[in-house]
């Protein structure tokens, strides 16, 4: 092949999938040629929300439904909205813009996509920096070995004060629990009362079954509250406490805002007193979740969000809009909200410092924790299918497949054209690639893969299918997306959940489509691997870094310092969590506080319980 040793000095951007009809961009908006305005990014492709007015009757919300092309609808458990699937070719603006003049809407908007802030957005963090692997030995008696900056000494002594938070119920809305987990079960919340005998809700496939089948919530509620001093494992920061399984996330770890107000609206209408939100987005606004937030407030629910784990340079980002802190200003939602009750958290590396991959902001982040190394409870056992990008492949027309120095390494990569980023792919093709992979036994997986795309936009696409049946996926398989448009330099990471079409003859295409006229330099991909999870009730492990294990802890102490103060509110337990913090110069001018969460400070703040000496021990 003509470029294997040609150098490419391209930069590896992490992003949300592009989806095609309405040319989303991802995160690094601004680097694009896709779209003007930042209000088309990260949205469900051919959906909205529509917000109706109380006393909207059926008549005239079907009459509407006509005219803005709607498909299928759905009325969500929260007030009056609806979503709204658009029939295909039908243009989102548009369809908002008709809803806008209707006297029966209250207010229509995109339906956002949020993803779990648990891995940095630069896929060369892994390389930089490992987390910390504990041995299970060091936990005697179920406590935790952690490490720096939660000194091991403070934890100590808070637990000496309490460590029962019986009385407290978290909901962790995020990609579910592994309510089975043996450091988890006795601490689960007990909803058979209310109808919901496993533990929760799963608003992503809409029954109540919210097992975790990406790992990422079973971790965050490890960190909360893991079942300690029981002779198994480890101990989370509360040693007994209430975790409600709300499944907002999907296996892949996205989620809409559809379903995330819905467990918002879950966790308030089953008495939660803290919501932990380990997700975030970067948009222009939100006025559905800011609704389903106000909700939160209203029932006295400390929110505990996740600030974000910024620029995939490493530097971190400013999240205040139009802030002074001279960084480039985004909206991180939701903590870029300015509900009371959010408590937004930025993170801190096992030695103490600021992350640097972390949110930061000294209007929208209030206080940094530690968001490295945290020793949790997994779903089960993650594996991992890479493939070579070569072997087993069927290919036909214009794909290839060559190493490429892409300047921060070399990789194996699937490219069409052949001459992938010297020239320009044919014009009036279809050009098919696909393997078949054996992904039987797996209770869940996902497909990712770093991509370079540069097609003419809107004309050109690629399509990317799946079909457990082991037989063609382009004409009878399931397309998890259709990508159109330019990325330029940048490769972005692209993920898709697989449930429902695993088995030992899954077959994974790759479907390139041009039209007759217009060509631009193709598609480059690369790193292309399957994640299966065989879930389970007895692992440990590290979390991976990120702003989610920051905030995770966060609301362990806040279901501390609310169980030792049962008068407190949202309002009195965020005054304690930011005013008993240590204060740490580098986040003078990063947080809110300028402080780092301090578990024994925060649990003596305010008002400390009659007979409690303030003294620490020595």
């Amino acid at each position: 092949m003509g470029i294997s040793n040609k150098t490419r000095r391209m930069k590896l951007l992490v992003s949300l999938p592009l989806v095609a009809v309405m040319l989303i961009a991802g995160i690094r908006a601004a680097q694009l040629s896709l779209i003007s305005s930042k209000a088309l990014m990260n949205h469900a492709e051919g959906e909205i929300l529509v917000m109706f007015r109380q006393g909207a009757t059926l008549k005239k919300k079907m009459a509407l439904m006509v005219r803005i092309g709607g498909q299928e609808y759905q009325d969500l458990s929260f007030r009056s909205m609806t979503r709204v699937v658009l029939e295909k070719g039908r243009s989102i603006p548009e369809a908002l813009e008709l809803c806008r003049k209707s006297k029966s809407v209250a207010y229509a908007q995109m339906n956002y996509i949020y993803r779990a802030q648990s891995v940095p957005n630069d896929p060369q963090y892994a390389m930089q920096f490992a987390a910390i692997q504990h041995d299970l030995d060091q936990a005697e008696n179920g406590e935790h070995p952690y490490n720096p900056p939660v000194e091991k000494a403070d934890l100590e002594q808070a637990w000496d004060i309490i460590r029962d938070c019986g009385d407290i119920t978290v909901a962790v809305a995020d990609t579910g629990i592994n309510y089975l987990h043996q450091d988890l079960r006795e601490n689960m919340w007990d909803g058979s009362g209310a109808g919901f005998s496993l533990h929760g809700y799963d608003f992503v496939d809409d029954d109540d079954n919210p097992m975790d089948m990406n790992g990422h919530g079973t971790g965050m509620a490890g960190v909360i509250g893991a079942a300690g001093n029981n002779g198994t494992g480890l101990a989370g920061v509360c040693w007994e406490i209430n975790l409600m399984a709300v499944r907002v996330l999907d296996e892949s770890g996205k989620g809409t805002t559809a379903d995330i107000v819905q467990g918002i609206t879950f966790a308030a209408d089953n008495g939660a007193n803290i919501i932990t939100m380990g997700f975030g987005a970067e948009i222009p606004g939100d006025r559905a979740m800011a609704e389903a937030l106000d909700l939160a407030l209203e029932n006295d629910i400390v929110a505990v969000a996740a600030a974000g784990n910024g620029d995939q340079d490493g530097t971190g980002r400013n999240i205040d809009r139009g802030g002074p802190d001279g960084d480039a200003v985004t909206s991180f939602y939701p903590c870029a909200f300015r509900h009371e009750n959010i408590v937004c958290a930025a993170s801190l590396d096992e030695d103490g410092a600021f992350s640097k991959f972390s949110n930061y902001g000294r209007a929208s982040v209030d206080v940094a924790a530690q968001g490295s190394g945290l020793y949790t409870t997994l779903a089960g056992e993650h594996e991992t299918i890479a493939d070579d990008m070569e072997s087993q492949w069927v290919m036909n027309g214009g794909w290839s497949s060559d190493t490429v120095d892409l300047g921060f390494g070399s990789f194996r990569m699937l490219m069409n054209p052949e001459t992938w980023d010297e020239g320009k792919y044919a014009d009036g093709v279809d050009d098919r690639a696909y393997k078949i992979f054996n992904l039987s036994g797996y209770d869940s997986a996902v497909v990712s893969f770093y991509g370079f795309v540069n097609t003419e936009t809107g004309n050109d696409r690629l399509n990317i299918m799946v079909n457990p049946a082991g037989t063609d996926p382009f004409s009878e398989g399931t397309r998890l997306d259709s990508i159109t448009g330019k990325t330029g330099d940048s490769a972005f990471l692209f993920s898709y959940g697989l449930s429902g079409l695993m088995s030992q003859s899954s077959v994974i295409g790759m479907q390139f489509i041009s039209d007759e006229k217009g060509a631009d330099s193709g598609i480059g991909i690369f790193r292309f691997e399957i994640s299966g999870l065989r879930l389970g009730p007895d692992s440990y492990g590290a979390m991976e870094a990120g702003t989610s294990q920051a905030a995770a802890y966060l609301a362990g102490v806040a279901a501390m310092v609310r169980s030792l103060n049962p008068e407190y509110g949202a309002r009195d337990t965020i005054r304690a969590l930011l005013g008993g913090g240590n204060a740490n110069p580098d986040l003078e001018k990063k947080t809110s506080s300028g402080k780092e969460s301090d578990i024994y400070g925060s649990l003596l703040f305010i008002d400390k319980p009659a007979g409690l000496a303030a003294t620490r021990k020595k």
